[in-house]
């Protein structure tokens, strides 16, 4: 792996730690709830896509040097479609409560990772610094994926369409609620910004399979 690429590939490994370790949340939380449910949801998910990387794991030890590409996408995969099937599995056992348990989740660990973020950061300038702050955090499809487009850029606003959600992949394969699990996805932002940057505001606008962000002060 070249040196130029490593640390981009090394933050990405890290984004999909970061899922899993949210989904071991989603786990604690419903066995606080529903024992016996939650116990057989992970179980099925765990069967489908295996268990988890342990957090510890390094990344140069596991990749396959000579597929890198194709390594790091079946690991994305396995890790937002891991999450995704345990969510259809609990909702099948305890209905709609499993969802907004998951919106709780979500955007209690938005919270957590804006409150990381800003204490790296402290105080920030624009709008648009904001977006690139939550894009350190964000899974956000492959990293050579182009989704998201800034739009409009001034000290007041910052206007980003991204082009889908790229969790959507994963929502399909597991035959998850996606309305519910979108719902989710915007939730953990919303946690996030809350948290960075309480001086500014976050409004979400669905536009066709896209949706635009505005990010502007209060």
């Amino acid at each position: 792996m070249s040196s130029f690429l490593m640390p981009i590939h090394e933050e990405f490994f890290w984004k999909l730690k970061e899922v899993n370790e949210r989904m071991n949340l989603l786990v604690s939380e419903g066995m606080l709830r529903w024992s016996e449910a939650t116990e057989e949801a992970q179980w099925m998910a765990w069967e489908d896509y295996g268990q988890p990387l342990a957090r510890h794991v390094q990344l140069d030890k596991v990749i396959d040097k000579e597929n890198i590409h194709g390594w790091l996408h079946e690991r994305l995969l396995r890790v937002e479609c891991r999450e995704a099937a345990f969510m259809a599995y609990l909702a099948e056992r305890v209905g709609q409560e499993a969802y907004e348990m998951g919106k709780e989740i979500y955007f209690e660990d938005g919270l957590r990772e804006g409150r990381i973020e800003k204490s790296r950061t402290g105080v920030v300038s624009s709008p648009l610094e904001i977006y690139k702050k939550l894009r350190y955090h964000l899974l956000n499809g492959m990293p050579c994926d182009q989704i998201d487009e800034v739009l409009e850029d001034s000290p007041e606003v910052c206007h980003i369409h991204k082009n889908t959600i790229p969790q959507r992949e994963a929502w399909r394969r597991t035959n998850v609620d996606a309305l519910q699990m979108e719902e989710m996805y915007l939730t953990w932002m919303k946690g996030f910004y809350s948290a960075f940057e309480p001086g500014y505001l976050m409004t979400v606008e669905k536009n066709g399979l896209g949706v635009d962000f505005f990010i502007t002060k209060k």
